[in-house]
């Protein structure tokens, strides 16, 4: 996918996604911010095409109103396996131990991958389930994946997100407003304002 002057940005992210694979880089993630319409989610896309020349297996997902109060509901298309049931190495009506669906995501993401770098691109953060935010919490914290998605001005950041972007973890980009990565610094505001 080609964007119209959005090249540099394009490789800017590519940048931070390289410096990312650095053990001591706290860089996990990138949070693209702005208003409605001014192209999160076509910058998004356009990483989604690029990354296996970047080395990189990219999986795309999407928070929606519809999926909102399924646990991993803007998963479903990814991990259709954990969606909706109480997951592998479960008895029926048995409850996993708590941690255990999060664990098995992890390993099912890494393991699409292969080889490659694994990155997870979440549009509409805000839209998606708890159990989706808090796999990519997870994720970011243990180093698993790189961790990309979009939030509109005025927004919150889902709560398992917040301690990233206050400790750097996850990067803000005012995506179409500066043409620079930011990394935001306590105290951090509830809003991407």
């Amino acid at each position: 996918m080609s964007l119209v002057g959005r090249q540099a940005e394009l490789d800017r992210i590519w940048q931070l996604f390289e410096k990312s694979g650095v053990a001591d880089e706290r860089v996990g993630g990138l949070v693209l911010c702005g208003p409605a319409g001014i192209g999160k989610t076509s910058l998004l896309r356009a990483v989604m095409t690029a990354a296996p020349s970047h080395g990189c297996h990219l999986v795309w997902t999407q928070g929606t109103k519809a999926t909102s109060d399924l646990p991993f509901g803007a998963m479903v298309d990814v991990l259709p396996a954990l969606t909706g049931h109480a997951g592998a190495g479960t008895e029926m009506g048995s409850r996993p131990q708590p941690g255990t669906l999060f664990v098995e995501a992890a390993a099912q993401l890494v393991a699409l991958a292969g080889r490659r770098r694994l990155a997870v691109a979440l549009d509409d953060v805000t839209l998606a389930d708890e159990a989706t935010i808090t796999l990519l919490h997870l994720l970011v914290t243990h180093h698993r994946a790189f961790v990309l998605t979009t939030i509109r001005d005025g927004e919150s950041l889902p709560a398992p997100l917040e301690p990233l972007w206050r400790s750097g973890a996850l990067a803000c980009w005012r995506s179409g407003i500066r043409k620079r990565i930011l990394r935001c610094s306590a105290p951090l505001p509830k809003r991407c304002a």
